[in-house]
């Protein structure tokens, strides 16, 4: 603020709160994450970008040159020059494609074996089904299908199977049997219903 960057909060080191996410819910739904550069503030970037999405926010990631925090950038090259990195931020999702396909360089996403990319893919899938907005989801399993190359409708399958998982463990017990039953057990329980 003292610089002149408006509509700025600072999560008090790097561990933002669901209690201070959801005080900043009644006043914005986006967010735009600055941490430092390095290992640490990346997975604060991560982490927190998961609580904004669990609350309804559409978090965006600022990357910061090397060895600069936000108030050091702003010092160093201005107001205005933070105002268009903010206004250059990514969105979530290309953060996390980009920050692991930084991690295995020089290989790119051509040279990523079948495993590492189904991996790869269902981390981002769980990531985004944080988010209930059925659009934002969508917008983004086509972005994972482009950058990773996979095709679209088995990453919708994915985020299927993950929501009817989670369903079912929070459900609990299914036809009052003591246990989670399996797919098949439940699709024979149907029909013997009939």
């Amino acid at each position: 603020h003292q610089e002149g960057a408006g509509y700025t909060v600072a999560s008090l080191g790097t561990a933002l709160t669901a209690d201070q996410v959801k005080l900043l819910r009644r006043y914005v739904q986006y967010a735009v994450i600055a941490y430092d550069p390095d290992k640490a503030g990346r997975t604060a970037s991560l982490r927190s970008a998961d609580v904004l999405i669990e609350n309804g926010f559409y978090p965006r990631v600022a990357v910061l040159p090397d060895g600069l925090d936000a108030d050091d950038f702003i010092i160093k090259f201005g107001v205005n020059k933070f105002n268009e990195l903010i206004s250059n931020s990514m969105e979530l999702v290309q953060f996390k494609i980009d920050l692991y396909l930084d991690g295995i360089k020089p290989r790119g996403v051509k040279d990523l074996s079948i495993a590492e990319k189904i991996n790869f893919a269902k981390d981002l899938i769980s990531a985004l089904e944080k988010n209930k907005d059925s659009i934002y989801r969508s917008e983004y399993v086509k972005v994972i299908s482009e950058r990773l190359n996979l095709d679209e409708r088995a990453l919708f399958g994915q985020m299927g199977r993950n929501e009817v998982s989670e369903t079912a463990v929070k459900n609990g017990p299914s036809y009052g049997f003591g246990k989670l039953l399996s797919l098949e057990e439940e699709i024979i329980n149907l029909l013997l219903d009939f």
